[in-house]
């Protein structure tokens, strides 16, 4: 069984060490704004219908709103719903002054 998040074996701090940082790299659940998808934690079926919309590592998106339910994303000029559950499996980075 493979983990993903913060609990994974790849994110764990070193015993007794600071928590390792990879710039701004949060679950696109908790982000707004301008971000790049990083990374994404989920399974085959998952990855084809993120990428089905647009969704990517490497993409640039919008989150126009995120306050409890599905966030609302600009994606490549259209606005796409995603629920939280897939979002938080999306790793993003903030892009600098979006």
């Amino acid at each position: 069984m493979r983990v993903f998040g913060w609990a994974s074996p790849e994110r764990r701090p070193p015993e007794g060490g600071p928590v390792p940082r990879g710039g701004d790299v949060l679950p696109l659940s908790s982000a707004l704004g301008k971000v790049v998808v990083r990374e994404i934690g989920c399974g085959p079926s998952c990855r084809a219908r993120l990428a089905s919309l647009g969704i990517i590592p490497g993409a640039e998106i919008t989150v126009v709103r995120n306050s409890g339910g599905p966030l609302l994303l600009d994606v490549m000029g259209g606005r796409v719903a995603l629920g939280r559950g897939i979002a938080a499996k999306v790793l993003v980075e903030r892009v600098p002054g979006g």
